[in-house]
């Protein structure tokens, strides 16, 4: 009797043993670098321009207008450009920017001759 008791409990401890020890199905590695999201194109016309922002109305939609402030990047060209005459209300320009922000990383559109 002792002994079958003891082959039983052998068994027992085999069993769990096994179970504890099989893999489980592991979760997916995630990368901790965070990727830059793609910029976006906004297509307006100019409501207003200055040298710190650029005020669009969208071409789409006349009822959608966001105000842009300039990238480091791109603010000594603005300043330079608002010193010549700079774009006015009416030119049309294409805007691009990070998904969710109002920071204009470029600006395409041709600026007219001073009205």
């Amino acid at each position: 009797m002792r002994a079958s008791l003891c082959w039983l409990l052998l068994g027992v401890v085999f069993a769990w043993g096994s179970a504890v020890a099989r893999p489980q199905a592991s979760e997916p590695v995630r990368s901790t670098r965070s990727v830059p999201p793609k910029p976006e194109t906004f297509r307006g016309e100019v409501i207003h321009a200055d040298a710190q922002r650029i005020v669009v109305r969208s071409r789409e939609n006349p009822r959608i207008v966001r105000t842009f402030t300039y990238a480091p990047a791109l603010k000594n060209k603005m300043e330079a450009l608002h010193a010549r005459g700079g774009f006015q209300f009416g030119d049309r320009v294409q805007i691009r920017h990070e998904a969710g922000r109002d920071v204009a990383l470029a600006i395409k559109g041709k600026p007219s001759a001073g009205r």
